[in-house]
């Protein structure tokens, strides 16, 4: 089930700002499978700088 509140996370766009910094955490913990929470907000944010890091 989709609830409103996962919706908003996934429809976020990536900030390349703060792309370091969630990349960090992410790098911590590999747990964040699971784009219905928070933390799959900032996969995908981690995946988008990925990208721009290693060019």
């Amino acid at each position: 089930n989709i609830t409103s509140e996962d919706i908003p996370l996934v429809r976020r766009p990536p900030i390349p700002p703060t792309c370091t910094v969630q990349t960090n955490r992410i790098s911590s913990s590999k747990n964040t499978r699971f784009p219905a929470d928070s933390t799959g907000t900032l996969h995908l944010v981690t995946t988008e700088c990925s990208r721009l890091s290693l060019g």
